[in-house]
């Protein structure tokens, strides 16, 4: 007994994978885009303000990767650290973790509907 399969449409359906493959990282970044942002702006809103220093120097990034996409949000000014985590002789006054946080969820939701607009269409 012989069984014979044919399979019809294969380098169409690898080519049409490479595309979504490709796709993919760029849907990511661009979600990624929105959300860092948004984690940013959250940050400077909850900056405390002496010069404006700190506030300023707060950034958000992001880019395709070969496995999706990557991000930081930042805060440049040297005595960043030093108020997000206090000293021995200063309070901590968080700001980065608290926006990042608070902003976890729409993160998420804007990479989401940045991938399903890849795989719907």
């Amino acid at each position: 007994m012989n069984v014979v399969i044919e399979v019809r449409g294969a380098r169409e359906a690898a080519l049409a994978l490479e595309a979504l493959r490709d796709g993919l990282s760029g849907a990511c970044a661009a979600g990624l885009t929105e959300g860092v942002s948004a984690m940013a702006d959250g940050a400077r809103r909850l900056c405390p303000v002496d010069t404006g220093d700190l506030k300023a120097s707060i950034s958000a990034r992001s880019q395709a990767a070969a496995d999706g996409a990557e991000g930081a949000v930042t805060a440049g000014a040297a005595h960043a650290v030093y108020v997000e985590l206090g000293t021995s002789r200063m309070a901590a006054r968080p700001f980065l973790l608290p926006a990042c946080q608070a902003e976890r969820g729409a993160l998420l939701a804007a990479v989401a509907r940045a991938v399903r607009g890849v795989i719907s269409g």
